[in-house]
């Protein structure tokens, strides 16, 4: 059919057309239901009330929150143990590939001033947050008489205290080839007070143990950085 030199469709091919346009509609925006739905974030409560929420970030991210304080974490971490006797601590680990080999220790009040590391981290107490500084090499390089010793000469060591950036804390001199990261502060060793809102001031003490084949030099800061005092 033509009108006026153009070309117009019969109603019943424009209504055809009509009912594709409909359908290619309907699959687009149900397709945008669904990929909003696989992304939306998946918030869970574990057996103890922690909150599991992912983070948009370019690192997906997991946010657990303790009756006094918050972090983040890789969203593949979780809770494997909590203890209230001889120390408070809750033990996070990673589940996939490497992250397996990792674990992060959060002491609160109840602290083993005794425990030995292989590296220390500075932190001090900002309010509700922590200031962060780089960690330190492993202790054994802090002097001369230790740094030339072989991992099993160094066995024969005992543990070592030690002062690095005026903090200090006990070397694990023997067990040299560990990578166990604690915080450390000026305020005595394995402590550094926090003041949340709400829950008040409370001493903490964070140990990272990593005994994976490529050590992880940023989850452990990164989680420092997220923790806040409630």
């Amino acid at each position: 059919m033509y009108q006026a030199k153009k070309r117009v469709l019969p109603p019943k091919k424009r209504y055809k057309v009509l009912q594709v346009i409909l359908v290619l509609t309907t699959l687009v925006a149900l397709g945008l239901l669904v990929f909003w739905y696989l992304r939306r974030p998946q918030v869970s409560v574990n057996d103890n009330g922690a909150i599991l929420v992912p983070i948009n970030d370019t690192e997906s991210k997991k946010h657990f929150a303790e009756k006094y304080y918050d972090f983040d974490l890789p969203s593949d971490w979780k809770e494997i143990d909590r203890r209230n006797y001889p120390y408070k601590v809750v033990t996070w680990k990673g589940t996939e590939k490497e992250s397996a080999a990792r674990t992060i220790d959060i002491y609160i009040d109840l602290i083993p001033a005794n425990m030995s590391l292989n590296r220390i981290l500075p932190v001090s107490g900002q309010d509700d947050r922590l200031g962060v500084n780089p960690a330190s090499e492993n202790c054994v390089l802090f002097t001369d008489d230790t740094a030339k010793l072989t991992p099993e000469q160094a066995t024969k060591l005992p543990e070592r205290s030690l002062i690095w950036n005026s903090i200090r804390f006990t070397c694990d001199i023997p067990n040299s080839l560990r990578n166990v990261v604690g915080t450390g502060s000026t305020e005595g060793i394995n402590r550094v007070s926090v003041t949340g809102v709400k829950g008040g001031k409370h001493l903490y003490f964070f140990v990272y143990t990593d005994h994976s084949a490529h050590p992880d030099e940023k989850t452990f800061p990164d989680m420092l950085r997220s923790f806040r005092a409630i």
